[in-house]
């Protein structure tokens, strides 16, 4: 049986005997954290759960750590700066040289804005402080926006390192005022943690994913693991070997059954992080037979890696996948990116962080070394912030491609407010009769990339109406799961439509077929993967696939659209393209690199197939006309990505205003405004 002993004294006298010694299973347990991280990342798709593997860093952090400063304290000789200069020693040097081969790359590949953005996550990341640009920055961990990040992934690192501006201070005063109630103090903190994480993973699931308050919970358990030591008294092998299979299984089973879907890191990551403490513990003394497994040297050595490969891999992946214009990694290309990932972090450990850490440097050299190698890193990014990303890189037509990415859409910032009337935006002519308007556009994003053609085909005929905040599906009683208002916007809307008898028509678009699928277009020809923009109907509680809430949801909207009167346009889905087009027509012209094929007015019309069946059953209603995008866009062979010579998109979905007016601007003046 696994028990704990009994006094926080003795906890600290098992800590000073074994921190000395060298355990290789916890640096196998650190390959079972990185394997699933890059291979999640390379899409490897029976390992859904990989992104865990950070928990489990997190855990051993925690562990060795606290480990370390409680046997320093213990033995008389901690401080913080030499506290701090391990830390500098073991972070700094493969960071500060990733970061540094990370700009160069960018230099050579990305487009300006994208360097831009890239020296700005620079300065977060060596100042440890990525976890909240990329949170301020609301980016959702696995949305497609990160997918081009070459940095993302330092925002573990900043939440590690925050906690490690605080967690030594607190043991030292602990230590100094109630060294007994160590433990209970560091309970309570994770017991905090695990709660707010808990209780925010719904809330602001952004939040709570990025930031350490929601985190420490993690490093918390590793840290308890150290002040409390668990011991395996003789004669209880049997049992030990369970609770080594107990472990396995709490690492092992969230990788292969979590998704992107699954709320975290909330009680969800609790097993992973239980799992990694259950294996340090079992660990510490002789190892279960069912765990030798863990002594075996390839594992021990990608542990020893494991720091490096993190570092190494996903800037490597980000870059194929901007140059290859696609999200999706075929399984060779997967291969490649995995063996290049190992090469170059057995590089990085053996020519930077095995020097630097045995170098014999005083800790002022240490120390200086490390604030000037950052301040002209800082230095170099914002040199490239000032001048705007390098915009003479690129020629003449290259730089009107580039400008593509400020051609779009905005709702601007007074109008961004979940009400009607003075939150909504009047689009089309000047109201003629103080606030009357007799037409609102309603949906999503793509409604809002349509509604410039909306507002001149509008204007052209003299017609008001109103735009709002674009953010949600116009769906009754149905909200997007990172998007929580949603039921309660569009309810208000719609009721609000419904009684105003000005308005006489509302334009509904939305991208349908990610509500109605929840899908989203990846890859060449309009390939298909799952979406982390889910849906759920808050109405009725039964059959929540998403095609049932769509159905329900669209239903519940043009009746009472219908009912109340109103003529109802819908503007069925703009094609997806399924690859950054303003990125692959930019590459083309700068590397010759062909971009992935677009999709065919075939393979558009089979991925609305559930959309078209929908709305069949409004086709004959004398209030209701439907606009199909699609043969505007599309034809037998495949998709327009141009107009005018320049990109059609400007990411792989949503309109430029020039596309859109020049596609649908006149259809709208006729089929909508000229009745």
């Amino acid at each position: 049986m696994v028990n704990s002993t009994g006094t926080a004294g003795k906890a600290h006298a098992d800590v000073a005997h074994i921190s000395h010694e060298y355990r290789r299973d916890i640096d196998s347990l650190r390959a079972f954290a990185i394997l699933p991280v890059v291979l999640f990342h390379v899409g490897v798709g029976f390992l859904p759960g990989g992104f865990v593997g950070v928990d489990i860093f997190f855990v051993i952090s925690g562990f060795l750590i606290t480990g370390i400063i409680i046997r320093e304290i213990q033995e008389g000789k901690f401080s913080i700066a030499r506290f701090y200069e391990r830390r500098a020693r073991r972070i700094l040097p493969a960071l500060i040289a990733v970061v540094v081969l990370t700009l160069i790359c960018g230099w050579v590949v990305l487009r300006p804005d994208e360097l831009d953005g890239l020296a700005k996550s620079a300065i977060a990341a060596i100042a440890f402080s990525s976890n909240m640009w990329f949170w301020k920055s609301s980016l959702e961990y696995f949305g497609t926006a990160v997918e081009l990040e070459p940095l993302l992934h330092t925002w573990s690192l900043a939440v590690e390192e925050q906690f490690y501006i605080f967690f030594p201070l607190l043991i030292l005063l602990v230590n100094r005022l109630a060294p007994k109630r160590l433990g209970q103090v560091v309970l309570t903190v994770t017991l905090v943690s695990f709660a707010a994480a808990c209780l925010m993973v719904y809330w602001k699931p952004s939040a709570t994913f990025y930031l350490l308050p929601t985190r420490a919970w993690e490093l918390g358990i590793g840290a308890l693991l150290a002040i409390y030591p668990l011991r395996t008294p003789p004669g209880t092998r049997f049992w030990t070997n369970v609770a080594g299979l107990a472990g396995v299984c709490l690492l092992v089973l969230p990788v292969l059954l979590y998704s992107k879907a699954t709320p975290f890191p909330g009680v969800s990551a609790l097993p992973p992080c239980l799992g990694a403490a259950l294996l340090i513990a079992l660990g510490r003394r002789s190892m279960p037979s069912v765990l030798k497994f863990m002594h075996w040297m390839p594992l021990v050595f990608i542990g020893k890696i494991s720091y490096s490969l993190y570092l190494v891999h996903w800037p490597i992946i980000v870059f194929f996948k901007y140059l290859s214009s696609t999200t999706e990694i075929s399984s060779t290309a997967a291969l490649w990116i995995f063996a290049a990932s190992f090469v170059c972090a057995v590089g990085s450990w053996w020519l930077v962080e095995q020097p630097f850490r045995a170098r014999p440097n005083h800790r002022h050299q240490v120390f200086a070394w490390s604030a000037g190698a950052m301040a002209l890193v800082s230095v170099v990014a914002l040199s490239l912030i000032h001048v705007d990303g390098l915009k003479y890189r690129l020629s003449f037509p290259q730089q009107s491609i580039v400008d593509v990415s400020s051609d779009r859409a905005e709702v601007p910032s007074e109008c961004e407010r979940f009400v009607l009337g003075e939150g909504l935006c009047p689009i089309g002519a000047p109201s003629q009769v103080g606030r009357s308007y007799d037409f609102v556009l309603l949906g999503d994003s793509h409604a809002l990339s349509l509604s410039p053609a909306v507002s001149e085909a509008a204007r052209s005929a003299g017609r008001s109406g109103l735009m709002g905040s674009m953010i949600c599906p116009p769906l009754l009683g149905v909200t997007r799961l990172l998007e929580p208002r949603c039921t309660e916007f569009t309810e208000s809307v719609l009721h609000e439509i419904a009684g105003r008898p000005d308005i006489k028509t509302v334009i509904l678009h939305a991208r349908w077929a990610l509500y109605e699928s929840a899908t989203v277009v990846r890859g060449e020809a309009g390939g298909q993967a799952p979406s982390l923009l889910l849906v759920r109907d808050e109405l009725d509680k039964l059959g929540q696939s998403p095609h049932e809430v769509f159905e329900r949801g669209l239903r519940r909207t043009m009746e009472l659209l219908l009912a109340s009167g109103r003529d109802v346009v819908v503007v069925e889905g703009t094609p997806e393209m399924g690859w950054n087009v303003p990125n692959a027509l930019l590459i083309k012209d700068r590397w010759g690199i062909d971009h992935p094929p677009a999709p065919t007015l075939e393979s558009v019309q089979a991925r609305q197939a559930g959309v078209k069946a929908v709305f069949e059953r409004y086709k004959n209603h004398p209030q209701v006309r439907f606009i199909d995008p699609a043969p505007v866009i599309c034809s037998d062979s495949a998709c327009s990505v141009e107009v005018h010579g320049l990109p059609a998109f400007f990411d792989d979905n949503h309109l430029t205003r020039t596309a859109a007016k020049a596609w649908f601007k006149d259809i709208l003046e006729r089929e909508v405004f000229g009745r």
